[in-house]
């Protein structure tokens, strides 16, 4: 509404130089913002120049998570490199733990990018307890060999004899959460992944 105010209050100013001026102020403002609205500036840069304004950027996006940018930004990173990651683990196991392995992720974005580089990269399917990869549920994983992504030690320990640290996904401006997140290689579950799949779901 005070948008809509103020453009009647300037339809009816009729000095010559009023909307010039507005105009260029608002071209002005555009270009110095656009750096925190769009991936227009490297990451470097953004940091040096721009970084203070983080805070600013995640608040009005009505996102908390801090890292060197906004999470709308910083969600654009390093997915390529843990899809990269991944695909090392994979490709190193032994032929039979290929055949039946499958890759389980803490949050719906890890396991969507992963399945979107599974064209570029020799990738397991995706599957994850996160919200609507929940729904899905487990496929055709039968669990026995699983590869994570983001998951506690502590809690593969609760579902499998045998969990092994295979690599650590690490990137320079993912989000904080993203970086230096552990891969495991799980095996030989206590259950079958029907009956875990249940203690997977989480809604955030």
């Amino acid at each position: 509404m005070v948008f809509a105010a103020g453009g009647c209050l300037l339809e009816g100013i009729r000095r010559r130089w009023v909307l010039p001026v507005y105009g260029a102020a608002l071209a002005v403002s555009g270009a110095l913002l656009a750096p925190l609205a769009m991936p227009v500036l490297p990451p470097a840069s953004f940091v040096q120049h721009y970084g203070f304004l983080t805070g600013a950027g995640n608040g009005g996006a009505g996102q908390s998570t801090s890292g060197a940018l906004p999470q709308y930004l910083g969600d654009r990173f390093g997915w390529r490199g843990m899809a990269a990651t991944v695909s090392r683990v994979y490709t190193a196991l032994p032929a039979a733990d290929r055949a039946r392995a499958c890759v389980f992720t803490e949050n719906y974005g890890e396991a969507g990018a992963l399945d979107l580089y599974r064209a570029s990269e020799p990738l397991p399917p995706a599957i994850s307890g996160h919200n609507s990869y929940y729904l899905w549920g487990p496929g055709a994983c039968s669990g026995r060999v699983l590869i994570t992504v983001g998951i506690p030690r502590a809690d593969l320990a609760r579902g499998y004899r045998s969990v092994a640290r295979a690599a650590t996904i690490r990137c320079d401006y993912c989000m904080p959460e993203e970086n230096d997140v552990p891969v495991y290689v799980a095996r030989d579950p206590v259950e079958s992944v029907a009956a875990l799949w249940p203690t997977t779901r989480h809604y955030n």
